[in-house]
């Protein structure tokens, strides 16, 4: 063989090869691309998803202007669903619905344990926690820590967590209600 032939031999192999391996490279390029671009939109689905779920839920909600609104939603919600049961606490509600509006925190309070009783009647028990968790806030922030107000409504968030079968929830609240009574002390000398 001469120099011309090995030359010429050795050209047309490198050729194919840097071909088959460029052509291998650009296969994997691509897939790996097309893998990134997978990644990419499901992530991008993912985050439409998330971002239409959390507006939603912030949509259903319904904001109030004040303590009253809440009051007046809740017993016409309740009122509704009396009168469609045919049962003798719809005329006590709708007395209460017409009853004058009070700045007075101890009326407002007790207005709010009246909807949490009703709602645990009927079972609503997510709606009670979250009016109890108002009424309590509003006797936290107006009345001594060891008050019999505050103490019920504790008692009342212990059974409605207990109704929701959060037994966690209502372990802490009872755990809570017990040192704040000092019970701890009953304990250590038994």
């Amino acid at each position: 063989m001469s120099i011309q032939e090995i030359a010429s031999c050795t050209l047309n192999k490198v050729p194919e090869k840097i071909t088959s391996d460029s052509t291998k490279s650009i296969k994997i390029e691509v897939s790996s691309i097309i893998l990134i671009l997978f990644l990419f939109l499901t992530f991008l689905l993912v985050g439409v998803w998330l971002i239409e779920a959390f507006n939603e839920k912030c949509e259903n909600e319904i904001k109030f202007k004040n303590i009253h609104e809440l009051i007046e939603y809740h017993y016409k919600y309740l009122l509704k669903f009396y009168t469609s049961q045919s049962n003798d606490n719809s005329k006590n509600l709708n007395k209460k619905l017409n009853e004058p509006r009070s700045e007075d925190f101890n009326i407002i309070a007790e207005k709010l344990d009246d909807l949490i009783y009703h709602y645990n009647n009927i079972g609503k028990y997510i709606e009670s926690r979250n009016l109890c968790l108002t009424a309590l806030n509003l006797r936290k922030w107006n009345l001594p820590d060891k008050h019999v107000d505050i103490t019920k409504n504790m008692d009342d968030l212990m059974k409605i967590h207990s109704n929701l079968c959060d037994y966690d929830a209502a372990r802490r609240v009872f755990e809570h209600q017990m040192e704040k009574r000092n019970y701890r002390k009953f304990l250590i000398n038994y």
